[in-house]
């Protein structure tokens, strides 16, 4: 347990967050490549290749990514907004009922 939290959703959160900061990263070199950019790509890989490594010893391929998917699926989404690139409604509840069928198969 980490700040009360077991080891296994910590470790789907990092890659989540992982996989976030590297979308973040392609994002930034859709414009222009820079070394932040980059930097931000590969950082989000290792990081995220590292978590799952970890997961993978724990638990089933399946369970992990659609964990993983469903938080990132959030954080982008909510990045996206903040930076102005929010959806429109027929997206929303495109994204919900992705999320919502994540869940469902998750169960």
């Amino acid at each position: 347990m980490i700040f009360g939290l077991p080891k296994s959703l910590i470790l789907v959160l990092t890659a989540a967050f992982a996989y976030a900061i590297a979308t973040f990263g392609i994002k930034l070199a859709s414009g222009a490549v820079s070394p932040l950019a980059t930097g931000l790509i590969l950082f989000g890989f290792l990081l995220a290749a590292a978590a799952e490594t970890v997961l993978l010893r724990q638990s089933d391929l399946g369970a992990i990514y659609l964990a993983i998917i469903a938080v990132e699926t959030i954080v982008i989404l909510t990045i996206a907004a903040v930076i102005g690139e929010g959806l429109n409604l027929k997206q929303f509840f495109g994204a919900g009922l992705i999320l919502g069928g994540i869940v469902l198969v998750g169960h």
